[in-house]
Parts: structure tokens; C-alpha cells; sequence
């Protein structure tokens, strides 16, 4: 009786040695996958932080000026934790007001790969505004005059008459001088806004990427002659052609002589940036030989870029016509206007530019007396060429920034 009592206990005892190795196998089990799926979603977790991070890189080669196409890709960590990131920087060419770019980057950590995609990246660039001036002094925006696109004044803005703007008017000042009881502002005018400060323009970034450097006479202003897609020197008189995406340097050593002057003038046939060391003087008719609206996909841009001012000429013909980005930066003797050489001087009718200014400090282009209706040099008739936001002209200096657009999965 005893020795079968003796062998149910050991039946027993051995069914629940064998239940319990099966619950104790089981919970290795799935001890063992819980351990293998959190190494999983740490190495997913790991491959997205990879790809967030080639995006990063990829926004910071943007920021800093950097063009696309563009691809990059890096490591991080050693060993078994050892991962890469790539990534990929395209332009949206279907765009017409804004450069943007879109960033699809990937990271990849033991096989497991994430990838993540930034889109609607704008860079910004000075060419953005049809008339930006930081220091505005007291110049009057005033009546007849027009200004089809964004202006913007870190310094109080003034206004008499009824000026027209078709863009936005924006001020970093907390006031205005003058009134706008007239004034037509068709996308607003408001202040307060952010200030910006002019780009630190690299001069000696300029002329080592330039196709063409024209060394200037020292003691007579150098004149540049636009015909086409070629240009020609006075002193000279010796055609040249202009590659393709051609950045022309005009060095000028004579420092102490404020008035020598890069002269210019003519007719511009594709891409072309003209910098000076000193100023920049516009003769005459500055035009495009195929203008965007004689040519939809016109490709004709002139950017003009002065380490001191832009001038236009005493003797310039009236009704003046500009074709391009005008930019004075004031780097040399702190000054920056773009300005008419005979703003207090008879009537001259209509400067139209067509482009954009960027300037340091705002210079006088005309008067205009409301009580006695007299007008003096050039009444501004000021068209954007949206263009620039897409395609600026060669080289042309970029604002450092970039507003980050919307992020998903790839």
C-alpha cells in the first residue's frame, strides 16, 4: 500500500517538475522575444534618430549657403552600435515666389534602416524684396510713385501723398514719419516687424569665383559696356564673351579716390553678376534683350553688387530703364546708398527698375514738394522680378537662414 502511495507521489512530483519546465521554458521564450523585439524597436528608434540627424546636417549645409542637388552622408557611434545616415537635398522647381528644397534622409543601424523626409525647406534671399533698406533716414516715399512688391526698412519709414504698393510694407520702427492718409497699401503695412541686417557681402569670396576680374584704371573710372552676351572695356574697346552663370570682378586698388566708378550700361543676354571693389555708376539704358514679359522663360538676370554705392549718372537719360538686382552694401567708407547723382535737379520723369534693391542706407532717387507739386530728378516706378526668389543671379549672396517646412516619414 505504502510502495503505491510511494510511486503516485513520484508520478505527481514528476508531472509538476515537467509543467513547471514547460512554464519556465515558456517564460524564457518569451523572455527572449520581448528581449529580441525591444533590441528591434531600440535599433528602429536608433535608425530614425540616424536619419533625424542626416536631415539636420543637410539643413545645416542649406543654412549655411550651400546649393542643390547635394547629397552627404556620415557615421556615428563604434562597433555593433556603429550607424549611417544619407541624405538627399532637391530643389522644387515648380515653385515661383520661394527657393525650396526637400531632404529625404535614411539611417541605418544593423540592417534596420528609417527614413524621414523634411519638405518645403525655404531659403531666403536677399533678393526677396523689391526695395529693403536698413537705414532709411528721412526719405519720403511720395506721391506717384509705385513699388510692385515687398518693401521693408529697419528704420522708420516715411510717406507723403499717395505712394502705391502692390507688396506687403513692412518697418522694424514702432512709428512712421509723415502721414498715410493716402497712401495705398494693397497688402498691408505693419510695424514692429523683425530687423534684418544686410549680408556681410565676401568680397574676396566674390573674386576668386569669378570667371572674368577686370583690373580697373587708378585713376579713371573703368567702363563695362553690356552687348548681349559679351561685353566690352573702355579703356580697350575689346569685345569679350561672357560664359555661361558669368560673376565679373571689378577690382578697384585706388581706395582713396571715392570716385572712381565701375561705369555701366547696355543690354544683358543671360546670367551675370557685375561686383565692384568701390562703386558701381549706371550711365544709361541697363536692360535684358529678352525681357520675361517679351519671353516667358526668358533667362536674362543681372545682379549688381558695390562695396560702396550705386549711382546714377548726372546725365542719364530721362525715363531711365533698369534691368536688375541692385545691391550697395556700404562695406567700404560705412555708406550703401543707391542714389541719383541729380535727385535735386530737373524733372527726369520715371526710373523703372525692374529687380529689386538692397541698399545700407537709403539714397535720394527724386523730391517731390506736395504743396507746390514740383518734382526733381526720377519719381521710383519699382517692378519686382519674382524670378530672384527662384533663380538669383550668380553667386549672389543668400540671407543666412532657412524656415524649415513639414516633416513625415519617407
Amino acid at each position: 500500500m505504502r510502495q503505491r502511495e510511494s510511486g503516485m507521489v513520484l508520478v505527481v512530483v514528476l508531472c509538476i517538475v515537467m509543467l513547471l519546465s514547460v512554464l519556465v521554458a515558456s517564460f524564457w521564450k518569451a523572455a527572449a522575444s520581448q528581449l529580441l523585439m525591444a533590441q528591434n524597436l531600440h535599433r528602429i528608434e536608433q535608425a530614425e534618430y540616424l536619419a533625424e540627424a542626416g536631415t539636420q546636417f543637410a539643413a545645416a549645409y542649406l543654412y549655411s549657403g550651400g546649393t542643390a542637388p547635394y547629397k552627404l552622408s556620415g557615421t556615428f557611434g563604434e562597433g555593433e552600435c556603429e550607424g549611417k545616415y544619407y541624405a538627399t537635398i532637391t530643389t522644387n522647381t515648380s515653385t515661383k515666389d520661394t527657393i525650396q528644397h526637400t531632404i529625404v534622409a535614411s539611417g541605418t543601424l544593423q540592417n534596420v534602416t528609417r527614413k524621414v523626409r523634411l519638405s518645403g525647406c525655404e531659403q531666403l534671399s536677399w533678393a526677396k524684396y523689391a526695395m529693403w533698406m536698413d537705414i532709411n533716414g528721412k526719405v519720403y516715399f511720395v506721391n506717384g510713385e509705385r513699388v510692385y512688391g515687398p518693401t521693408h526698412g529697419n528704420d522708420k519709414l516715411y510717406f507723403s501723398g499717395a505712394p502705391d504698393f502692390y507688396g506687403a510694407v513692412t518697418s522694424a520702427a514702432d512709428g512712421f514719419g509723415g502721414t498715410t492718409n493716402q497712401c495705398i497699401f494693397r497688402q498691408g503695412f505693419s510695424l514692429n516687424e523683425p530687423e534684418e541686417h544686410i549680408a556681410n557681402v565676401d568680397f574676396n569670396d566674390l573674386r576668386t569665383q569669378a570667371d572674368i576680374i577686370i583690373n580697373g584704371d587708378a585713376s579713371r573710372c573703368q567702363q563695362v559696356y553690356f552687348t548681349g552676351n559679351s561685353y566690352y572695356t573702355v579703356p580697350g574697346y575689346v569685345s569679350n564673351a561672357l560664359p555661361p552663370n558669368a560673376v565679373v570682378y571689378v577690382k578697384q586698388d585706388n581706395t582713396s579716390n571715392p570716385h572712381i566708378y565701375v561705369e555701366v550700361r547696355g543690354q544683358v543676354s543671360g546670367r551675370v553678376t557685375l561686383v565692384s571693389d568701390g562703386d558701381i555708376r549706371i550711365m544709361d539704358h541697363l536692360t535684358y534683350k529678352e525681357p520675361p514679359w517679351e519671353k516667358a522663360d526668358s533667362e536674362d538676370m543681372l545682379g549688381l553688387i558695390a562695396k560702396r554705392d550705386i549711382a546714377i549718372y548726372t546725365s542719364a537719360p530721362k525715363n531711365l530703364q533698369v534691368h536688375g538686382h541692385l545691391m550697395a552694401t556700404g562695406q567700404r567708407d560705412d555708406r550703401g546708398y543707391v542714389y541719383n547723382e541729380d535727385w535735386n535737379g530737373d524733372s527726369k520723369g520715371d526710373l523703372t527698375l525692374f529687380g529689386g534693391i538692397v541698399q545700407k542706407r537709403r539714397g535720394t532717387i527724386g523730391t517731390y514738394s506736395p504743396s507746390s507739386g514740383v518734382q526733381t530728378g526720377f519719381r521710383k516706378n519699382y517692378y519686382f522680378d519674382r524670378r530672384l526668389m527662384v533663380d538669383p543671379p550668380p553667386n549672389y549672396p543668400q540671407l543666412p537662414g532657412l524656415v524649415f517646412g513639414q516633416w513625415d516619414d519617407a
